[in-house]
């Protein structure tokens, strides 16, 4: 069992993937699986993929007819055999200590959640901060969060430890 499993599912962002990959790579936090399922993709994702799986061991590729992003997050849910589990999007890349910082934050709060800001980056060196929660607005001190809390947030746009995105910036 490793400690993190991160599921990246992939169409036709060949752009973006090596970037994605090598920030995961070159993580201090090394404990961790690479699960990329290739969403059917038409441009050239696949053989870097196989790249990178050739390179390092914790890469395991699986691929699929286009269904979406959604039928491949579950599909590399079946193939997981870590303690959490992050959905990386691939084009995303993430700051060297990110997993570590994550993971021991999970640890010691002795949580299945973690929701944090990330940095949106757009063309012509343009950024973004997408702040979810405003740690005034809410007490979430021993809040227990369930679909119906902030669900247009918690569903469509954040993800978990139980699923990480991006890079750390305040953790609720």
């Amino acid at each position: 069992m490793v400690k993190l499993s991160i599921i990246i599912p992939v169409f036709n962002t060949g752009n973006f993937l090596n970037n994605c990959l090598n920030s995961i790579l070159k993580q201090s936090f090394e404990d961790f699986e690479v699960i990329c399922v290739d969403d059917g993709s038409t441009d050239n994702s696949l053989n870097i993929l196989k790249s990178y799986e050739n390179k390092d061991y914790r890469i395991k590729i699986f691929t699929q007819n286009n269904k979406g992003a959604g039928a491949a997050r579950n599909l590399g849910l079946k193939h997981v055999n870590g303690e959490y589990i992050l959905f990386a999007d691939s084009d995303d890349w993430f700051e060297d200590n990110a997993f570590q910082l994550l993971y021991n934050q999970a640890k010691n709060l002795d949580t299945d959640l973690i929701l944090f800001d990330s940095l949106e980056h757009k063309t012509d060196n343009i950024s973004r901060e997408r702040a979810y929660f405003n740690s005034n607005d809410f007490d979430f001190t021993n809040y227990i969060f369930d679909y119906h809390f902030r669900n247009n947030i918690l569903v469509m746009n954040s993800f978990l430890f139980h699923g990480l995105n991006y890079i750390r910036r305040n953790f609720y």
